[in-house]
């Protein structure tokens, strides 16, 4: 024979179960919103090259200070 579920077991059973809906839409919205950011990112970076703003931060000298900016490079260069 099954014994009953003890009260305060089946409490928080039946208050997690009610709880796990909301979670789960705070979970979607979180992902919702990195995803559009990360459209809007990469939109903004596409926008930006497009509008040659890397160009006019090489000629104004605020390239060196933004790490975005910096061209990548593979091989050292040996000056003596």
């Amino acid at each position: 024979m099954q014994q009953p579920t003890p009260q305060p077991l089946g409490e928080l059973a039946r208050q997690f179960w009610g709880f796990l809906p909301s979670f789960a839409a705070g979970i979607f919205v979180l992902l919702l919103g990195v995803a559009a950011g990360w459209v809007v990112k990469r939109a903004l970076v596409r926008l930006l090259l497009w509008l040659r703003l890397d160009r006019l931060a090489g000629r104004t000298g605020w390239r060196a200070s933004r790490p975005f900016f910096r061209k990548r490079t593979t091989s050292r260069s040996t000056t003596w």
